[in-house]
Formats: structure tokens, C-alpha cells, sequence
């Protein structure tokens, strides 16, 4: 196993809008953007920035069809953009539209600004959340020796997502979780 220097994460905990339309999602964005900017100026040496499932178009459980992003997303390329000039690594969940189908999927990018693992969450929490699964766990290398997997909130549950990224040569699993969770009668 690689030695990890000592790597600095901020992990930000924030509620979201439940997203109906994509004025809404540009609050949540907007608002991420600048999370960004004040971890960096309060952490200056931050390798790593982690957001919450559901931080940028919202937790509700049956997906918006309007609100999901194609992967070449403007919304997506600010993300891509602010991690390049911030210098930083990043991973944020969104809804993504793909062959016809929504996915919950969480995208760890680079310092450069480039999506370093695309992961579409595996275990979904069925019946209440109504987009499709992922099937593929993958990991990457980052910065100061890490080793990067990913997981997304309902995977944490399954102590076999968290081996398999270890067996894969994962250091440092990143697992974004719904900041505020919400019965079911809440929402």
C-alpha cells in the first residue's frame, strides 16, 4: 500500500434546494462555488474538497428529468473550471442524463480541472430513489500518494463497496452522504 502524505480535506456540509427547475439548481451552484472559495481561503494548503449527495440539484427521490446534466454541462464545466483555479480536487454528486436514463453520480476532479473518476452510484436506496445504478467501482491516484475511491451514501452501508475500492488499491475512500437526511413524510 502507497504511503499518503499528510492530505488536507475539507469536507462541507451544506442543504441544498430540492431542485424543480434550473434557476434552483444555479442557487445550489452558485452557492457551491463559493464554498469553494471560502475553504480555500480558510484552508490555503486544502488538497481536497468534498460536498455532499444531493448539494447540487437536490435530494428529492424521484428525479427530475429537467434538472439532470448531460456531461457536457455548462454547469458542469464551472465545477471543472473552479478546481483548476483553485488548484484543488474536488468531488460533487449531480443528477446525470445519459442513454436515456438518470443516474446519481459523483464526480472526483482533478487539481487541472478534469474528472479524474466518473461513478455512478451502485446501490441505489430502492423504491425511493428512482434512478438507475451504476455498475462499475473504480479508483485513480491524486495527490501526495492517495489513492482515490469513491462511494456514494446507500454504498456505505454495504461494507463490500469499501473492500472492493481497498482490493482496487484505494487509500482514501471519498464518501459524499446527503447533508441533511429527511423521512420520507418530511419531503
Amino acid at each position: 500500500m502507497n504511503k499518503i502524505e499528510s492530505l488536507e480535506v475539507v469536507v462541507v456540509q451544506k442543504e441544498a434546494l430540492d431542485c424543480q427547475s434550473l434557476e434552483e439548481v444555479s442557487l445550489n451552484l452558485e452557492a457551491t462555488l463559493k464554498w469553494m472559495d471560502k475553504a480555500c481561503r480558510a484552508y490555503p494548503e486544502t488538497d481536497l474538497i468534498v460536498f455532499p449527495e444531493c448539494g447540487i440539484q437536490g435530494g428529492h427521490p424521484d428525479p427530475n428529468p429537467q434538472i439532470a446534466f448531460t456531461m457536457d454541462s455548462p454547469y458542469i464545466a464551472s465545477l471543472l473550471e473552479k478546481c483548476r483555479t483553485k488548484g484543488v480536487w474536488a468531488v460533487f454528486n449531480i443528477l446525470e442524463s445519459a442513454e436515456g436514463r438518470i443516474y446519481n453520480t459523483s464526480l472526483l476532479v482533478n487539481d487541472k480541472g478534469e474528472i479524474a473518476i466518473k461513478y455512478r452510484k451502485v446501490n441505489t436506496f430502492a423504491p425511493l430513489e428512482r434512478n438507475y445504478p451504476g455498475d462499475k467501482l473504480m479508483v485513480c491516484p491524486g495527490p501526495k500518494g492517495a489513492v482515490f475511491g469513491l462511494m456514494t451514501c446507500y454504498d456505505g452501508d454495504f461494507p463490500e463497496v469499501g473492500r472492493e475500492l481497498a482490493l482496487l488499491g484505494a487509500n482514501v475512500e471519498c464518501y459524499d452522504k446527503n447533508a441533511v437526511e429527511k423521512p420520507p413524510h418530511m419531503k
